[in-house]
């Protein structure tokens, strides 16, 4: 579970620093409005998740994995477009366990292990000072 761990740990500061910033926030939606999710995505977030493949012993086709994939990024992209227009209110850390359990549960992981990563990394991440790490300034 340690790839798992360190992506939700690396998640929840990622989103933190986005979403509780308004210049991040602007130009992460400006990004997200104008182009797919998948797209901007895929070169980072692919390799992460071949990697729980292996770690956790599964057996998907490579379609299987690509749907899943895209799946993924279909969910966060609308999840970020109502988050930015005000129809949802839910704390960066919260974001982060639902953006990040997405693949995981859809690739059918133990949802007790999901969700005990999920608070590990909360834990973790709220135990680390990343004032001083800035996006954009």
């Amino acid at each position: 579970t340690m790839h798992f761990l360190k992506q939700t740990v690396l998640s929840k500061i990622y989103y933190d620093i986005i979403l509780s910033d308004e210049k991040n926030a602007r130009f992460y939606y400006e990004v997200l409005e104008k182009s797919s999710n998948y797209r901007v995505n895929k070169t980072i977030t692919d390799p992460i998740f071949k990697t729980y493949i292996g770690e956790f012993k599964l057996i998907l086709t490579e379609e299987q994995f690509q749907i899943i994939c895209l799946f993924n990024a279909g969910a966060r992209r609308e999840f970020m477009m109502n988050y930015f227009k005000k129809h949802l209110d839910t704390p960066p850390y919260e974001v982060s366990n639902y953006f990040e359990s997405i693949v995981p549960l859809l690739m059918r992981i133990d949802k007790g292990t999901v969700d005990s990563v999920l608070l590990q990394s909360e834990n973790i991440a709220r135990s680390i000072d990343y004032s001083e790490l800035v996006f954009l300034v």
